[in-house]
């Protein structure tokens, strides 16, 4: 395995554990002032699975020109 499969292989990973996270999240009931953190929380994981998948995206567009 090439470092750079062996980075994607963490990546995805992380991002399979980062929708995990989002779908048990999710089961959590929304009410009153616990929703607005629940939603916060929510908005965060989004924000840090976007991350990784553009960090993902980036790494296997450098494996692609460096094979």
């Amino acid at each position: 395995m090439t470092p750079a499969q062996d980075t994607l292989s963490r990546i995805d990973k992380a991002i399979a554990r980062f929708d995990q996270a989002l779908e048990a999240l999710r089961q959590i009931p929304k009410q009153g002032e616990d929703g607005v953190k629940v939603n916060g929380i929510e908005h965060e994981l989004t924000a840090i699975g976007k991350r990784l998948q553009s960090l993902r995206d980036e790494v296997a567009g450098e494996g692609d020109r460096g094979e």
